[in-house]
């Protein structure tokens, strides 16, 4: 389990290497199936019986790599798609 606080401190080194990761990945074609399993939780609804199910929200709580992957995704798409003025006809 990687919490958010580990991404945000890395070293220069550490950074380079989830970057390499992160590249291999997307040159693949590739999203690693860990980073895409989640972990659903129930959370109550405040003042709200416990005991029914449609009283409690459920959430799922993703792996930190599969959101930093997902958000380079984007910003890649993003870029080319603005660099290349891809959506200028849609």
């Amino acid at each position: 389990m990687i919490y958010p606080q580990y991404i945000k401190h890395l070293s220069d080194k550490w950074i380079k290497t989830l970057l390499e990761i992160i590249n291999k990945a997307w040159e693949d074609g590739k999203f690693p199936k860990k980073w895409k399993d989640g972990v659903v939780t129930m959370i109550p609804k405040q003042g709200k019986d416990n005991s029914k199910i449609e009283n409690l929200r459920m959430i799922t709580l993703l792996p930190v790599l599969g959101k930093v992957y997902e958000r380079m995704v984007k910003e890649r798409l993003t870029w080319k798609v603005e660099k290349t003025n891809t959506l200028k006809d849609v």
